[in-house]
């Protein structure tokens, strides 16, 4: 049986990719807690020898490294540390692969482009404008010259929730500005739902991605070995602004909550970060109706 290792497995990307692959593979994941998926060993990615034994220990066919230092301020604050989590850890995985022969999907992010154009296609040069940018373009260049290795790029992955993230919800409703946007859809209409205005930005542009659509494109590299960098991301191209009025109207939500909000724009943010998807979506046999939006919303409970 094939053996497949996923970095931060009990995150929200990581839990649902454990539970994709769990039927037809010998998993194991590595994360700081084993709360929701249960095989998982506790270890911290800065650890690089441990790191390094677990790889040595389970010998793994397949890597898929989820876990990293997300959040940009948090970056910015720690450069040195967040660089040890997200690229000396990716370099250790290189290596492992390197000596093994190992597979390793790379889960990127759309941050590794400056915003100035967006529409960017998977060739194109990346030209991050924040630390956590810098580390995944870092991190993409340690797995890109690997002779077999994917890079997934994804956006604002969305989907719905276990008990962990309802409790941070139900701090996050509190606030006027959400600042987990894995939450945004229910965030938002939570807020609606309950009268309260939702501020949102109309100066930031991406492909929110369901989760569920996202494991599924990177159980199709899995399963068909397929490498090179792949722009996993819904076919839907939206203002943070746009997409919360989506979501109003989905819901049958009063969408005049929705107030624009744009005193705190983020020097650090890249604000139009819309990728390319179609030569992705080629490659997968997925058509823009398989990413839509729309559908994505309609299936998270709120």
């Amino acid at each position: 049986m094939i053996k497949i290792l996923i970095t931060g497995s009990n995150g929200f990307i990581g839990r649902h990719l454990y539970r994709n692959f769990q039927t037809n593979y010998e998993l194991l994941g590595l994360d700081l807690k084993n709360d929701i998926v249960t095989n998982t060993k506790i270890l911290d990615c800065s650890d690089l020898g441990l790191l390094t034994k677990e790889l040595n220990n389970f010998k793994p066919d397949v890597i898929i490294h989820t876990a990293a230092i997300k959040q940009l301020e948090l970056c910015e604050e720690h450069r040195a540390f967040s660089w040890k989590v997200n690229v000396n850890s990716t370099e250790t995985i290189a290596k492992y692969s390197k000596e093994s022969g190992a597979k390793v999907i790379y889960i990127s992010s759309d941050v590794v482009f400056d915003g100035e154009t967006g529409d960017y296609e998977e060739n194109q040069p990346p030209s991050p404008i924040n630390w956590y940018g810098a580390t995944k373009v870092a991190s993409e260049n340690a797995v890109r010259l690997l002779p077999n290795s994917a890079i997934c790029r994804t956006a604002l992955v969305i989907g719905n929730i276990d008990d962990d993230y309802s409790q941070i919800l139900n701090n996050e409703l509190k606030n006027d500005i959400l600042q987990n946007q894995t939450l945004f859809v229910q965030y938002t209409a939570r807020r609606l739902k309950m009268g309260f205005p939702v501020y949102i930005s109309s100066a930031y542009m991406s492909n929110p991605t369901s989760v569920l659509l996202l494991t599924s494109m990177i159980s199709k590299i899995t399963q068909n070995n397929l490498s090179g960098i792949f722009h996993t991301v819904g076919s839907t191209a939206i203002s943070r602004l746009d997409f919360a009025r989506l979501v109003a109207r989905i819901y049958g939500l009063n969408s005049s909550l929705i107030i624009t909000d744009d005193s705190k724009i983020s020097t650090i943010r890249p604000k139009d970060i819309t990728l390319s998807f179609k030569s992705t979506y080629d490659r997968l046999d997925l058509s823009e109706k398989d990413g839509s939006l729309e559908l994505a919303v309609s299936k998270i409970l709120i």
